[in-house]
């Protein structure tokens, strides 16, 4: 009876242990280089107008690490465009504006997709700068606009920024 117990005990001992290493694993394998992430609003009927702004508000702190920015953008699987030209705004904490245009590929040209779906959904992460240097410290205005010719584009759910400390 004695060996048992002290048989469930091991399992029991083991069980905690393999959980304990998971736990500790899954904060290891967080990004901890990342800075911001969030989707701003969810389109209705996902179809993203040339008027819809989508906006973010990141608190940089740290002007001296360069960074890595990437769109994210969440689309319906059947999006049929190859690409999305998306505008950028970035306004610094002072009101210096720069304006960027940049192109998300979409579809390569074996008509696959670059983005990573599941079921019905999927998500592109596109880099739109790299070695990247805020030049102030404060909170930025970020605003994506889409520049296509179709008004409003099809197929498109959210679209997202993430920033994150480049590792060059």
């Amino acid at each position: 009876m004695s060996n048992i117990l002290i048989t469930q005990q091991m399992i029991k001992n083991r069980a905690v242990s393999i959980f304990l290493i998971a736990f500790m694993l899954m904060f290891i394998a967080c990004d901890k280089d990342k800075v911001f992430e969030e989707y701003g609003q969810s389109f209705s009927n996902y179809d993203w107008g040339q008027n819809q702004k989508v906006e973010f508000n990141p608190e940089i702190i740290d002007i001296e690490t360069d960074y890595e920015l990437f769109v994210l953008v969440r689309h319906i699987y059947g999006f049929p465009y190859k690409d999305i030209n998306i505008l950028i705004k970035l306004i610094s904490p002072s009101g210096k504006k720069r304006l960027v245009t940049i192109s998300v590929d979409i579809i390569n040209e074996n008509n696959k997709y670059f983005s990573d779906c599941a079921g019905d959904y999927c998500d592109r992460k596109k880099l739109i700068f790299s070695g990247f240097s805020f030049e102030e410290a404060g909170v930025y205005t970020i605003i994506f606009s889409q520049n296509n010719p179709i008004d409003p584009l099809p197929g498109i759910m959210d679209i997202g920024l993430m920033i994150r400390k480049s590792n060059l």
